[in-house]
């Protein structure tokens, strides 16, 4: 991996790491490759990354409707499935709050015969484009409607193989998302917090029910990086769309800044818009000590962004 520094400098990160291993940026590891990191003092050109090899393109899938949140997070802890990720009626209220529907994943460990009679074979499809709408669809009727219809048609239980992209890039399936949202389009609140903060969840849930959320969607995280600024930590990730025209929403997504932070928990940057100077700092206890190296590779402070400076990354 190649890194050009604010100074001009190419260097090659595998030697920056290990003569100054917290050079590593603020996301750390690979996931300053993966995401779109515009806070780490300095540009990747070139990256090498290690993959998993696997045997198939489609997974095993084991699909559970489950009635309540704590009845969806207790089925997640207890499985020890590769992937697991919930889909979050986030209309949903009293008895019924944070029912989901629960997929657990695998990867097969050979060919399905009947879908890659030839081996391993991965086809992702064309997208569709999505629709030009020029309001937001996202009411509070339209929000109830899709959340109790999905959640009705889903089995109990449920087993079958599937296809890659069906699993992990659902939403790949159609393009131009932002056509089919409106003008003012959608805000997507998503925070994470470690185990003992694990009531925020409901309250989040509970207090955001009457912004029309309309997709909430449920991850367990396994230990954090050492990276400062990294996002993941031990716990539970809950990301909900809501509709970004709301005037009151901004107030309520600091009070619930404030919460995550409370619960030791944090919002995650790579989707973030409004979070404040003071949100950011309480959260991301890393940051004093990754200012100094921001400062040792990026003394003229070039690399810059609208976020970093919001939030007092730069």
């Amino acid at each position: 991996m190649k890194n050009p520094v604010a100074c001009g400098v190419l260097l090659p990160l595998c030697s920056l790491l290990a003569a100054r291993p917290e050079s590593i940026g603020p996301f750390g590891g690979s996931a300053a490759v993966v995401q779109v990191d515009t806070h780490r003092p300095g540009v990747i050109l070139a990256a090498t990354l290690r993959l998993r090899r696997i045997s198939s393109a489609r997974l095993a899938v084991a699909t559970r409707r489950l009635p309540g949140l704590d009845d969806v997070l207790a089925a997640m802890d207890a499985d020890d499935s590769r992937y697991a990720v919930a889909w979050i009626d986030t209309t949903a209220t009293g008895r019924s709050l944070g029912r989901g529907i629960v997929e657990f994943g695998d990867h097969l460990t050979a060919p399905d015969p009947v879908a890659e009679p030839g081996g391993l074979e991965y086809r992702a499809g064309p997208a569709r484009r999505a629709p030009a709408v020029p309001f937001c669809p996202l009411a509070g009727w339209s929000a109830r409607a899709f959340n109790r219809l999905w959640y009705a048609k889903a089995p109990a239980r449920s087993e079958a193989t599937v296809p890659l992209p069906d699993f992990f890039h659902r939403l790949d399936a159609v393009s131009d998302w932002n056509r089919a949202l409106g003008r003012r389009g959608i805000l997507q609140y998503q925070f994470a917090v470690p185990d003992a903060g694990q009531a925020v969840l409901a309250e989040v849930l509970e207090r955001l029910a009457g912004s029309r959320p309309f997709l909430g969607t449920l991850k367990r995280f396994g230990p954090a990086s050492a990276a400062p600024l990294s996002f993941p930590l031990a716990g539970w990730s809950l990301a909900i769309d809501l509709p970004a025209g709301n005037p009151r929403l901004g107030l309520l997504l600091d009070d619930l800044d404030r919460r995550v932070a409370d619960a030791s928990g944090r919002v995650y940057l790579a989707k973030d818009a409004r979070l404040t100077r003071p949100a950011f700092a309480r959260m991301y206890a890393g940051l004093p000590a990754w200012r100094p190296v921001r400062d040792r590779l990026d003394p003229a402070g070039v690399f810059q962004s609208d976020q970093g400076r919001r939030v007092g990354l730069c």
